[in-house]
């Protein structure tokens, strides 16, 4: 198995990228996608969330009301570290799982993993290569507004509570730039992702990181 790590701010255009490199026949696994898995009703980061913020932050369907929490939690750097301590360790293990279900399936599988805190929590070791997606800060603030629709001030909280694009710069080991035209930037994916697929395999030892989160 091949293993590379994705990552990019919020809104830099990791989704974008996501049926490009899969048309390059790789598999890709969303880490907020798991996110939102692991924090479903009945899961057990559902019940410790509700537990700690309260069932104020539940929805008129039981589910979480994820627009009330993240309004709490990006509001209070502690907070966010809570719940970042409560879902990360469920997002390992179901990560664990997953790659361990394709690696079964195809043990010669080249998987990508979409993440957006890769470098704020020190994962590089978990994977053969890093990419990030540039975006300028300015350009992710418009696209936020525009495309989301965020308030800016609710944006720029969201933008400061990752790293600096010059810091993630500085440590990925492959840059993709997402500020000009879509075409430009899908061409910039296919020659990496061609050039990605010759990394060395792995085995399934390899591939799983037996250290959980802290």
């Amino acid at each position: 198995m091949i293993l590379v790590g994705l990552t990019g701010g919020i809104g830099a255009g990791k989704s974008t990228l996501h049926p490009w490199v899969a048309a390059l026949g790789w598999e890709v696994l969303d880490a907020d996608r798991l996110a939102r898995e692991v924090v479903e009703p009945g899961q057990v980061a559902f019940g410790e969330v509700v537990e700690h913020f309260g069932p104020q932050i539940l929805g008129s369907d039981g589910g979480l009301d994820r627009a009330k929490l993240a309004a709490q939690v990006f509001a209070d750097p502690e907070q966010r570290r809570v719940l970042e301590k409560i879902v990360h360790r469920q997002i390992h293990l179901k990560k664990q799982a997953y790659l361990k279900e394709m690696y079964d399936r195809n043990p010669q599988a080249k998987v990508v993993y979409l993440v957006p805190l890769l470098f704020e929590r020190n994962l590089e070791s978990q994977f053969q290569a890093t990419v990030l997606i540039e975006l300028d800060p300015e350009e992710q603030l418009r696209r936020l507004v525009q495309q989301r629709g965020m308030e800016p001030e609710d944006a720029k909280r969201r933008m400061s509570a990752q790293m600096p694009l010059a810091e993630k710069l500085k440590r990925a080991d492959f840059v993709v730039n997402n500020n000009g035209p879509l075409e430009k930037t899908q061409a910039e994916v296919e020659v990496l992702f061609t050039r990605l697929a010759q990394l060395p395999q792995l085995d399934l030892q390899q591939v799983l990181d037996p250290h959980e989160p802290q």
